[in-house]
């Protein structure tokens, strides 16, 4: 009985998350279309930096003279200075930043319909309703595979493949911020430097019902060259009280790459504070359901690439 309840509020809750996540993407997505088709202009650079999260490696932006701040690639970034201009690919947005949000948008559609579509079979996959939307959805795709169909095994094979790239793709969202974990705690290739603050930001991202609010710290700092560089990065609530008002912050830049930094823990609640955070939150949902996709696999298909008599 309690294996039933157990597996019910798993279910329930997967499926309660990846769809609100699902309605999230497509509100964002139809609220911003419109904005691509504006008249386009050119800008003149009126500043430079990098912004930087708590998970992921540095993103490299441009504040253009008509109000726009454009992420830009990084050989982009490099190659300008104050006062040139750049012209955005669509209005309000750059080449970078339209490549990399259809990509990352289409991805995260199919995933979170996959999902939604999944969890929603385990709990409504005996209702009437669900079985005719199944045989539609099987259908469906006898249309798309029958193409590629040339044996029994094929369909198989074809399950098989999209359950890896399934976990893949997950599992290398979970490696950019392992990666970016590992760059701050190895002891080695890394400069220590106190950087000035210039702004202290609180946000309140999501709606009072919940309370989702992000902590940002601007922080301008020079290499043993001279360089000035400038950062925007996302800090934690015990980091973001701790310099609050202050005027420098310890600071750590890596040697071959000064743009990317890490704020000096030192204290324990800076430390424990990004633990309890919601995207921690919610990377940890997504490790649990990497190793629960890897776990299903291997009972189903066996370990990949190995064969089995």
């Amino acid at each position: 009985m309690w294996k039933k309840i157990k597996k019910a509020l798993f279910n329930w809750f997967f499926l309660l998350l990846f769809s609100f996540l699902l309605l999230t993407v497509i509100t964002v997505i139809a609220s911003n279309i419109p904005k691509l088709f504006e008249e386009n202009e050119v800008g003149l650079v009126e500043d430079a930096y990098t912004s930087k999260g708590l998970y992921f490696g540095p993103q490299y932006y441009v504040h253009l003279s008509n109000g726009n701040i454009q992420r830009i690639f990084k050989n982009d970034f490099l190659s300008l200075e104050k006062g040139d201009t750049f012209k955005t690919f669509f209005n309000q947005i750059s080449l970078k930043d339209f490549l990399l949000a259809s990509m990352i948008t289409m991805l995260f559609l199919c995933l979170l319909f996959a999902l939604v579509y999944m969890f929603a079979s385990e709990i409504f996959g005996q209702m009437r309703w669900f079985k005719w939307m199944d045989e539609r959805k099987e259908q469906f795709k006898n249309v798309i595979v029958a193409p590629f169909t040339r044996n029994k095994k094929q369909p198989d094979i074809l399950k098989r493949v999209g359950m890896i790239i399934f976990i893949l793709s997950l599992s290398m969202l979970l490696l950019l911020v392992v990666k970016n974990v590992v760059y701050k705690v190895v002891p080695f290739g890394k400069t220590n430097a106190a950087a000035e603050l210039l702004k202290y930001e609180k946000e309140r991202i999501a709606n009072p019902k919940v309370p989702i609010v992000t902590y940002t710290l601007t922080y301008q700092y020079t290499d043993k060259d001279g360089t000035l560089y400038k950062t925007k990065k996302n800090v934690s609530s015990a980091t973001y009280n701790r310099y609050k008002g202050k005027r420098f912050i310890p600071i750590m830049y890596r040697k071959n790459l000064p743009y990317d930094t890490f704020i000096e823990n030192r204290s324990m609640g800076e430390f424990i504070s990004p633990l309890f955070s919601v995207p921690t939150f919610i990377f940890a949902c997504v490790g649990y359901l990497v190793f629960f996709l890897i776990k299903k696999y291997v009972e189903v298909w066996g370990i990949p690439f190995i064969r089995t008599d």
